[in-house]
């Protein structure tokens, strides 16, 4: 009861707003202490002067603090202060109006209400209502002088009076107080907080000057890492400069395998660092460590205290770990590995020293990817040191193959004769001065130059820079001459293998065309035939020109005696020779040009046909609607009358037809025994594609004989018949046949588009087979276990007997179903129990 009273009684706060609730404050009070001090006046009145006038003025008086008091806990502080000065200067005035002028009570009232003014709204308020005030008061005053005051309510009581005056001066006390009291308070706070201030300023400029430090230092070491260029040296130096700079108990790296599945430790500081490096310590990137997390979720993870901490999982090898920080290393989009520290002191890798050491963990991560780049290209540039090596040895020893050159070139001089190094006589052994240098091209020796002094003599002081130069300009130009050699070497090759294969292509074209050439007689212009042919071999030549292509000869323009050759008619003639000869290639690569062309197109369209067809059969699960929608996409295609798809069954030996049209009309037929000599047989059993073309008077032949057991219209022939295997895997199911009454239908293309098709077809129908096998087993499972339930729910024997055959003949819908218990199957005693059904 007392908590709910002095919840009532106190002033409302608000945490946004220090100076609104500081006046909701004031106010409260004030409006309290106006409220204890009118019930003192009214109780007092009541007792000296129980004037009813007097009462309701102070019992108006008494109910503004009440209502401004509900106003301002509303949220209207500021309103409801001004409102109550408003107020009561308004009463003040009313009261010293129709109350006779000016008393002492009412100029004390008017000084509290200055005082009020200015505790409640401040300096502008204390002004309006001083303001207010003296006009009020010195109207009234004048009024009074003048007697034009309306008559009191009621008579002067000097004792009233003097009880307003003393209440006034004591409410004004009061108010002074309360007012000090919360000046006081809040310049203690503001002490208070100055202090906090400085400290927290204090505080925050050592965490700068800590950070400052600590940036600088990671500067400093991430500067000295980038210099670094051999990677196991970057990291055991790192973890070293690391541990030293940052006053640490332990630090180590790992860095990601090429897999990106685990971490391996690289460094790591101290004997312990260095042992477990050794022993290959590995840790999956996931969960299961805070630096496998690290890496997997590629952020840092702060254990400030692993006294409390559920991700620490504690190391023998380290066990006076107390604080721990994983901070990825990352370069680019990837994970390089992980930067883990550790302090023995709890609380000193936190949350705040993260961006050091974040900023740290990028300079070493691109100190890493550098090391690593740098080590990589010194490997490469090994590498092709090697294999230019190798190949300036291979190209050397081509070239001095015994065949066309010899193993061993050079030259000796004796000073006065030259000779070849085969031919040269022996050096003489006696001791003398020897100088070498090798002849290296691309570092790979391929010789030397060797020079011997005089007896008793000396070689000059730079004779050895001599003869390294010479040597030098010797490995360059020999370089440069067997390059050129091989150059001359591989365009000769390449000539002959132009020329040959100009030669293969117009064998392969000439073949193909009508006519061999033109003959022009002044007369007219005659395709070149066998006659014409010989004749031209009587005739005597007088000039024969080759044309030519690439070397090669493609044929001769050739001009009979008749002709008046001189010098300008034979320039002619080599002109048009040469420009008819690249215009015939040019010709012969347009066509076949076209023609490649033409077979892309061709097999552009047979591609999207076959995935037309493959994307109609994969959304059927009926083989009949299947089949349909193959055959209507198969007319569009090629010109067919007759398909047909037949199924082989090996164990039984016989051959289902479920699909055959012919002309128009769909036809059934029973399982059959094949004729081995079929067709059908001849693809399924060697699975290979048939295409038969009859001859019209083949055709004739067998419609006059008549062909027992042919499929579809017995009265029409197909003269076009092509067999395709249905073939899934090693398994061949059937074959899928189309047919035309028109002779020669089918070409090339068309064969191969029926077969693409027809691999689709026989996926299909498999799966469509394996589906229905599968509806098959979960009815037949299905029936199982309402048989099962059924029988199981009976209660007797003769019950679960009448059950299982009544279910089962229903089941397989026969119309005889017996079963019985017989102990003595063999002898013909009466049986335990029988039941028989006739459905």
């Amino acid at each position: 009861m007392i908590q709910q009273i002095h919840k009532f009684l106190s002033a409302p706060t608000f945490a946004d707003d220090e100076d609104k609730t500081r006046t909701a404050s004031l106010l409260n009070g004030i409006l309290l202490i106006t409220i204890a001090m009118m019930a003192v006046v009214i109780a007092t009145l009541l007792i000296t002067d129980p004037t009813p006038a007097i009462l309701l003025t102070n019992l108006v008086v008494l109910a503004v603090p009440l209502i401004l008091g509900f106003v301002m806990r509303r949220g209207y502080v500021k309103e409801s202060a001004t409102l109550f000065v408003a107020i009561i200067w308004l009463l003040i005035s009313v009261i010293a109006y129709f109350g006779g002028g000016l008393s002492s009570s009412i100029i004390t009232s008017y000084f509290l209400l200055i005082v009020l003014a200015g505790v409640l709204s401040g300096p502008r308020m204390v002004a309006i209502i001083t303001v207010m005030t003296l006009l009020a008061s010195s109207y009234i005053e004048s009024l009074g002088r003048n007697g034009l005051l309306p008559e009191p309510l009621t008579p002067y009581n000097p004792i009233t009076d003097a009880i307003g005056t003393t209440g006034n001066l004591i409410f004004m006390a009061i108010i002074m107080y309360v007012t000090m009291k919360a000046l006081n308070k809040t310049m203690a706070l503001q002490r208070e907080s100055n202090e906090a201030l400085r400290q927290s300023q204090a505080t925050l400029e050592e965490r700068v000057a800590e950070r400052t430090r600590n940036l600088e230092l990671a500067a400093g070491i991430g500067r000295h890492l980038v210099e670094v260029r051999d990677l196991d040296v970057l990291l055991a130096e790192a973890v070293e400069l690391i541990r030293d700079g940052f006053d640490l108990y332990y630090v180590q790296i790992y860095l990601t395998d090429n897999a990106r599945r685990s971490l391996l430790l690289s460094a790591g500081s101290g004997v312990v660092g260095r042992d477990l490096v050794r022993r290959g310590h590995r840790l999956a990137i996931g969960p299961g460590s805070i630096n496998g997390v690290t890496a997997a979720q590629r952020e840092v993870i702060v254990v400030s205290d692993t006294a409390v901490s559920p991700l620490f999982k504690p190391n023998p090898y380290l066990p006076d770990t107390r604080s721990e920080m994983s901070i990825p290393l990352l370069a680019g989009d990837n994970v390089v590995g992980v930067l883990n520290l550790q302090n023995n002191v709890p609380g000193t890798l936190t949350e705040q020293n993260v961006p050091v050491y974040i900023t740290l963990a990028g300079q070493l991560a691109i100190a890493i990817e550098n090391a690593r780049l740098f080590s990589e290209n010194r490997q490469m540039q090994a590498r092709l040191e090697l294999e230019i090596r190798q190949a300036v040895h291979e190209g050397w020893t081509d070239y001095l193959n015994v065949l066309e050159r010899k193993e061993r070139i050079g030259f000796t001089h004796d000073g006065r004769t030259l000779y070849e190094i085969d031919e040269a006589p022996p050096a003489p052994t006696y001791n003398r001065e020897t100088l070498t240098a090798p002849i290296q091209v691309q570092n790979e020796a391929i010789g030397g130059i060797e020079i011997l002094a005089e007896p008793d003599q000396s070689l000059p002081e730079d004779a050895q820079g001599l003869v390294n130069l010479v040597a030098q300009q010797v490995a360059n130009q020999i370089e440069n001459l067997r390059l050129l050699s091989e150059t001359e070497r591989y365009r000769e090759e390449a000539e002959a293998a132009m020329q040959r294969l100009t030669h293969e292509n117009w064998e392969s074209f000439t073949t193909e065309l009508d006519v061999a050439g033109y003959i022009y007689d002044q007369t007219q212009l005659r395709p070149i035939t066998e006659t014409v042919g010989e004749m031209v071999e009587k005739e005597e030549v007088v000039v024969r020109r080759d044309l030519m292509v690439h070397g090669e000869s493609i044929g001769q323009i050739e001009v009979d005696e008749a002709a008046a050759l001189n010098e300008e008619t034979e320039e002619l003639l080599t002109a048009v020779t040469a420009s008819l000869s690249a215009h015939l290639e040019n010709l012969r690569l347009t066509e076949q040009t076209e023609k490649a062309l033409a077979e892309t197109r061709r097999r552009a369209e047979e591609t999207q046909a076959i995935n037309q067809v493959a994307e109609l059969v994969s959304r059927q699960t009926d083989r009949q609607q299947m089949l349909t929608a193959v055959l209507e996409q198969i007319k569009m295609l090629v010109p067919i009358d007759a398909f047909l798809v037949g199924f082989y069954d090996a164990g039984l030996n016989l051959i289902e037809y479920p699909f055959v049209y012919d002309d128009g009309e769909m036809f059934q037929y029973a399982p059959t025994a094949p004729r081995p000599e079929s067709r059908v047989m001849e693809a399924i059993h060697t699975g290979e594609i048939i295409l038969l073309n009859r001859t019209p008077d083949e055709v004739a032949a067998l419609i006059k004989e008549g062909m027992a057991g042919t499929l579809g219209q017995e009265q029409k022939i197909s003269a076009t018949l092509l067999y395709l295997p249905l073939q899934v895997g090693e398994r061949i199911m059937g074959v899928l046949s189309v047919q035309s009454y028109t002779h020669n239908a089918f070409s090339e293309a068309d064969v191969s588009l029926m077969s693409g098709i027809a691999n689709y077809v026989a996926v299909a129908l498999d799966n469509i087979r394996l589906l229905e096998e599968t509806a098959a087993r979960a009815e037949e499972e299905r029936l199982v276990n309402v048989i099962t339930q059924k029988i199981q729910r009976t209660a007797t024997m003769e019950s679960a007997l009448e059950t299982a055959v009544q279910e089962l003949g229903q089941a397989l819908q026969t119309r005889y179903m017996q079963i019985d218990l017989n102990l003595k199957a063999n002898e013909k005693d009466t049986p335990v129990s029988t039941v028989v059904v006739d459905n």
